[in-house]
């Protein structure tokens, strides 16, 4: 596989065999693994997924980076059940999570929470001085009335009938 490896860019299958005759045949041919989902220069980054059929039937699911899991992965037994689901970097699990989806690589933790909660505050100072919608100045009231239509909707039922 090293020889295409530089072709392979982009979302596709790999299926990896072994064949334990010289003649290839069919029946001497066992599936060792096969990895679906993003790859880069042949190998898995981004989301994708590993099935190992010969070393214990796992599958391998999350993301990898040069094709070693980094991020959100989850890892389960032949039967579906998790044995394992964490943040990894570098293959090494450095925290223990429950997965609930896969729709970022990492997950939001308390430290990112609070700092959101700061950038709000600090937000809210910032716009603390502006002035709010009654009291715009002549210009801005001026400047919103150009932008809006010159009859609005109900004025007609508004109006007295002679």
């Amino acid at each position: 596989m090293n020889d295409i490896a530089d072709a392979m860019t982009g979302y596709g299958r790999v299926i990896e065999y072994r064949a334990y005759s010289s003649d290839f045949a069919p029946d001497s041919c066992k599936i060792e693994r096969v990895k679906e989902g993003k790859f880069k220069k042949g190998k898995m980054d981004g989301y994708a997924r590993k099935f190992t059929g010969l070393k214990g039937g796992n599958c391998f699911v999350g993301f990898f980076k040069d094709g070693k899991p980094d991020g959100k992965l989850e890892v389960l037994d032949k039967d579906g059940y998790v044995i394992k689901q964490g943040i990894y970097n570098d293959s090494e699990c450095i925290k223990e999570i429950e997965i609930n989806n896969y729709t970022t690589r990492i997950i939001k933790t308390g430290k990112d929470a609070q700092n959101e909660k700061l950038l709000a505050g600090a937000m809210d100072k910032a716009t603390a001085g502006l002035k709010t919608a009654g009291e715009l100045t002549d210009f801005q009231k001026a400047k919103n009335a150009a932008k809006s239509p010159l009859i609005q909707a109900g004025d007609l039922a508004k109006t007295k009938l002679i």
